[in-house]
């Protein structure tokens, strides 16, 4: 097992704001990746405010034990990533591939001394697996890890979730509303049942994030692609396994069984102990 080195809050100033994140290194340090939190106003353990699980750190110090680098950081506009003149209504997902992207650049100069790190890696849960998925298509020699991540697109996956949890008369206006967004277009008259999921200032990013296809983007990965899926997952079920397999076979796609969509399991692990041990395989190269 590895010691830790050190523990350290760092940011990178952006035009129009800051991001800030938490530093972890190992001693010694063999690998290195940058930890994406998932959809909402998530911090960079992970937290949405929800009383739910830090997964993110607990992934983090699980990963230093393993000589494993990381850093992780508050999304914009949540917790310390402050961004003055930033609204809602001008959120697009775009803005998160680009942040993913600053800090790739961030942590290579950060380790480039290191002489056994030779390689970076995207470690994204949720909605940060596909912001993963999109910045290493724009970064040459970035591996990426997505954790519980949809393989179709948020259009198709909301379809699901909400055919779960509305009445059937709610649903049908939901599946006309999404249709309107596919289509590029603003949905006017929306319940207020929905406006948490469809109000008028989230309509740009929803659209914006519509457009993405995790399918394509794994394809262009092939085998510098991790993805892990659990059985007891409510919101991502294994099917997206199947998916990302299918469409780039030479990724290394594995499945929890108990594993659920915060990543903790069934039999009480905050945080799935197969997972810790499948990213570092993959993030360190050994058997």
């Amino acid at each position: 097992m590895a010691g830790v080195l050190g523990e350290q809050e760092v940011s990178v100033r952006l035009a129009d704001g800051v991001l800030s994140g938490t530093w972890l290194q190992p001693d010694p340090c063999h690998a290195a990746c940058v930890l994406i939190a998932g959809s909402g106003p998530t911090n960079r353990d992970g937290h949405a405010g929800n009383g739910g699980v830090c997964a993110l750190r607990a992934l983090a110090e699980a990963l230093c034990e393993h000589g494993i680098a990381s850093v992780r950081y508050d999304k914009r506009g949540v917790a310390k990533s402050r961004f003055p003149t930033l609204v809602e209504a001008d959120l697009r997902f775009d803005h998160f591939v680009e942040d993913a992207v600053t800090w790739v650049h961030w942590l290579r100069e950060r380790v480039r001394l290191e002489e056994r790190v030779d390689s970076v890696t995207l470690v994204g849960h949720s909605e940060g697996g596909t912001i993963a998925l999109a910045a290493a298509n724009r970064i040459a020699e970035v591996r990426v890890v997505a954790m519980a991540s949809p393989a179709t697109s948020i259009a198709a996956v909301l379809r699901a979730q909400l055919e779960a949890l509305l009445p059937t008369e709610l649903y049908a206006i939901a599946v006309r509303i999404l249709a309107q967004l596919e289509a590029g277009r603003d949905a006017h008259d929306v319940p207020s049942e929905l406006h948490a999921v469809f109000r008028d200032s989230v309509q740009p990013y929803l659209r914006s994030w519509i457009s993405v296809d995790p399918l394509q983007l794994a394809q262009a990965l092939g085998g510098r692609l991790l993805c892990l899926h659990g059985g007891a997952d409510s919101q991502i079920s294994l099917e997206h396994a199947d998916l990302f397999e299918a469409a780039a076979p030479t990724a290394d796609v594995v499945r929890i069984k108990d594993m659920r969509h915060d990543l903790s399991t069934e039999n009480g692990e905050l945080l799935s102990v197969a997972l810790t041990a499948s990213v570092v395989r993959f993030l360190r190269g050994c058997d």
